[in-house]
């Protein structure tokens, strides 16, 4: 059974894409995007930027960029059917470096257009170009803790000009933003960010506009997100824009007509999700748009289109809710960073699962993400295309790949004759050996699938665990294969997947999550495998069984007598322990509030001390009124928490 079976019958299901051979990264595979040049993807690599083309036999590379020195985050890359286009980096050295390409003609060289002497956590760099072969590149950075948004545009023909500062952040700030920049035909700018003004407070989003050759009209705020929320900006050639958000429980979409500002959000969907809601949108130069989302834990995704500017349609559900049942424990928000937990993908790529939307020639939106999938209650994350009409109709969904490796970024792509594309990729258990570059074509044959690998299971050598230990054992594989192991059922149990490029031996290891892997009495503990030859999309199972007891947890150090005092940007600590203990049996870290729950962690230092004496100086934790003091020990699943108020 392949994973395109998964789909709900709810979804009318063909298939109308064929995946062709993968190709292999030569490293991993991270920031794969689409650039917006028909058939044509953008991949960071450890020398720059790469750009392939999406054909019959598979994504073949045209062209590099190499920036000459290290970056920071994913090259941003734009670019038109005309073949006009613009790469920008953000450098190690903070330098903007930003190459563009002319109708007809090769890559130029990268080029100085702005430093920073920091760049923004988060996103804080974007690229854009018009048909005509404007270029804007936007930024965020700056002093720590005082960042700019700054533009630099580029009039056809021209070089860069000075970067423009569209707006300053306060100096409460938090350090992570994300900027995205969008140009119509016609030269017109649009810039848009977001930014938390104070730790615990709202993200907000924020955007700025110019007209071709004129300066950018005075930045204003859209709207507010949900925590851990970020927006999704599309710009059409006419000049139309759409900002597309969660705020609250709703989707909220903020609308720009040409010439103008955006208007205030209007409410087309429900953000639902108890985590978690990622949007995604694309419009065309008459207005016609999709804006879909996904619901992060309930794994849902839905989609409003229309054909021409006015309002959408009612929410059309794209997949259902696929039902991971989590401990509540873990839908508790966990401050901004709960965005990170839905971008299944390698670093620098801070984007790699969430949804993104094309618009094809003959009328239909694309949407593209990386879900939950489930077969007989293994979990996995693979890509999810649905195509369906502006004009409303059936949808069309599939699934690919199969179980055996986690996908990361998944797009769209237009080809030149106007027909679908799908991109994604997957890396291997290390995540930077292996990485696969996955092609479907629609209308395309499924590439022959290759011939299964023998597999042979080696019991695993320690059959008595300590409370925290991970279960090991090995695999052997008679060619190159990919391998999965799951204990248990359900989203959250223990699992793990290795690759082997040529016949051999890995090893797996599963780690305890909620419960543990074993009895304190001991018994019988049943594992299941799923395995196939690299690209394979019919997966084999088999399931083997180990006798396993678990050790009772070993005692853990109990913080007594703990004192925080500020000494000016740091925090001291010092505390004793019951019981004789090392440095490593304590770590420490500073938060806003009592709780800690606001997912805003300050300060860094190393613990020292001896016997029953420890402290640590935590540094960068001016923000910080409380610290907590985490003691754990080997041989211990669990761990005690001391929270304590910094004196001033």
């Amino acid at each position: 059974m392949t994973a395109g079976a998964l789909l709900t019958a709810a979804i009318a299901l063909t298939a109308p894409f064929g995946e062709v051979p993968f190709r292999a990264a030569g490293g991993a595979a991270t920031c794969l995007r689409a650039t917006g040049y028909p058939g044509e993807v953008v991949r960071s690599t450890n020398l720059g930027a790469q750009f392939l083309s999406a054909t019959p036999n598979g994504l073949a590379p045209v062209a590099g960029v190499e920036p000459g020195t290290s970056t920071s985050g994913c090259p941003e890359a734009a670019a038109q059917p005309s073949g006009t286009g613009v790469v920008a980096f953000a450098g190690a050295d903070g330098v903007v470096r930003a190459a563009l390409r002319e109708p007809g003609s090769a890559w130029g060289e990268p080029a100085e257009v702005a430093t920073a002497p920091e760049f923004s956590g988060g996103h804080p760099l974007a690229a854009a170009v018009s048909e005509r072969g404007d270029a804007l590149v936007a930024f965020a950075g700056g002093a720590r803790q005082r960042y700019d948004v700054r533009a630099v545009r580029r009039a056809p023909g021209a070089g860069f000009a000075a970067a423009e500062t569209l707006f300053t952040a306060p100096e409460r700030a938090t350090s992570r933003m994300r900027v995205a920049a969008g140009m119509s035909a016609g030269g017109e700018s649009i810039v848009a960010w977001s930014f938390q003004p104070a730790a615990g407070r709202p993200r907000e989003v924020w955007a700025a506009t110019a007209q071709a050759g004129g300066a950018f009209a005075a930045a204003a705020k859209v709207g507010t997100m949900r925590p851990g929320a970020e927006f999704v900006l599309a710009v059409g050639a006419g000049g139309q824009a759409l900002l597309a958000f969660a705020g609250g429980g709703d989707v909220l979409v903020a609308e720009r007509a040409p010439g103008a500002g955006f208007g205030a959000p209007v409410r087309v969907g429900a953000s639902s999700d108890p985590i978690l809601t990622d949007t995604a949108a694309a419009v065309r130069p008459d207005g016609g748009a999709v804006v879909a989302w996904v619901n992060f834990i309930d794994g849902d995704v839905h989609a409003v289109v229309r054909t021409q500017v006015g309002a959408f349609s009612a929410p059309v559900t794209l997949a259902p809710k696929r039902g991971p049942r989590l401990p509540k424990r873990f839908l508790q928000p966990v401050g901004e960073d709960v965005g990170d937990l839905s971008k299944n993908a390698v670093s620098p790529d801070d984007e790699g699962g969430v949804p993104r939307a094309a618009l094809l020639p003959d009328g239909r939106a694309m949407v593209t993400w990386a879900g939950a999938a489930r077969y007989d209650d293994l979990w996995w994350t693979s890509p999810h295309s649905v195509t369906l009409p502006l004009t409303g109709g059936p949808t069309v969904g599939q699934t690919f790949g199969a179980d055996l490796r986690l996908a990361g970024t998944v797009t769209p792509v237009v080809q030149a004759d106007g027909s679908a594309a799908i991109v994604w990729v997957d890396n291997s258990d290390d995540r930077a050996r292996d990485g696969r570059l996955h092609l479907a074509l629609e209308g395309a044959a499924d590439g022959a699938d290759p011939a299964p690998p023998q597999l042979r299971v080696i019991a695993p050598k320690r059959r008595v665990l300590a409370a925290d230990e991970d279960l090991r054992f090995r695999v052997h594989c008679a060619s190159a294969c990919d391998v999965r192991a799951q204990l248990g059922t359900g989203v959250l149990a223990p699992s793990d997947e290795r690759t082997l490029r040529r016949a051999g031996e890995t090893e797996l290891r599963l780690r305890q999550i909620v419960q543990p892997l074993a009895t304190l009495r001991g018994g019988p503990v049943t594992i299941r495998l799923r395995y196939g030859a690299p690209g394979t999309r019919h997966a084999l199972g088999r399931s083997v069984t180990f006798d396993l007891r678990r050790l009772p947890d070993a005692p853990r150090p109990r913080v007594l007598d703990a004192v925080a005092t500020r000494v000016g940007d740091e925090v001291v600590v010092t505390w004793r322990s019951d019981r004789d203990a090392r440095p490593s049996n304590f770590f420490a870290y500073g938060t806003e509030s009592r709780s800690g729950d606001r997912g805003e962690f300050y300060g860094d230092g190393d613990v020292t001390g001896s016997g029953r004496r420890f402290s640590v100086r935590l540094k960068h934790a001016e923000k910080a009124r409380y610290v907590q003091i985490v003691a754990l020990a080997e041989g211990a699943r669990k761990t005690d928490l001391t929270t304590v108020r910094i004196r001033t």
